[in-house]
């Protein structure tokens, strides 16, 4: 995810507007849209003033080729947005690999930055494949996760082709089920 889009859906998850963010880091409001519209590349100072306006503070971590989950939020909202259900569903799953192949640190790096929201489905979906991550690898879940709840009834599965196969309820795991998320754990084990 560039760091443009990173910033502009850190201060939409902090509840505030361009000119808040535009009086905290003296970057004019003209030039906060131009950056989070992809219209200016900020300079290194310029992304540490908005970050810092954000109670952020950039770092560089290795990631090994893996996703980020605001990133691949990023990704699933983009394909779900088209109604491409596959795309949308391979980068959940793409997802759950690079979580399930991570270590410790680095799974909780991958998942700490809260995404952007998508669907409250697809939001749930996120929360609850972050928590049971790691709670398997018996890692505290980022505050973001426990804030989103979904729904138990729902049943809802991401991808139209394993909706219609009903999932037997012990064989989801737990954060999932509880968030009406309907996928097999089977379905999640790592390629």
């Amino acid at each position: 995810m560039p760091i443009t889009e990173a910033l502009r859906d850190a201060r939409r998850l902090s509840g505030k507007n361009l000119r808040d963010i535009a009086t905290l880091s003296g970057v004019g409001v003209p030039n906060l849209s131009a950056i989070e519209n992809g219209r200016r590349d900020p300079k290194t100072s310029t992304t540490e003033r908005i970050a810092s306006a954000l109670g952020l503070e950039p770092i560089l971590v290795p990631l090994g080729g893996r996703c980020t989950v605001a990133a691949a939020a990023a990704a699933i909202r983009d394909a779900d947005r088209v109604g491409d259900d596959e795309r949308a569903y391979r980068s959940f799953i793409q997802l759950n690999n690079d979580l399930a192949s991570a270590d410790g640190v680095d799974k909780v790096l991958l998942s700490a930055s809260q995404p952007a929201s998508i669907t409250p489905e697809w939001d749930a979906a996120l929360a609850g494949l972050v928590e049971w991550h790691l709670h398997e690898a018996k890692l505290p879940a980022p505050r973001w996760t426990s804030q989103i709840r979904g729904d138990r009834s729902w049943r809802w599965a991401p991808w139209p082709a394993i909706r219609v196969v009903a999932a037997r309820p012990d064989h989801v795991p737990g954060p999932l089920a509880e968030r009406g998320i309907w996928i097999e754990d089977g379905e999640l084990e790592s390629a």
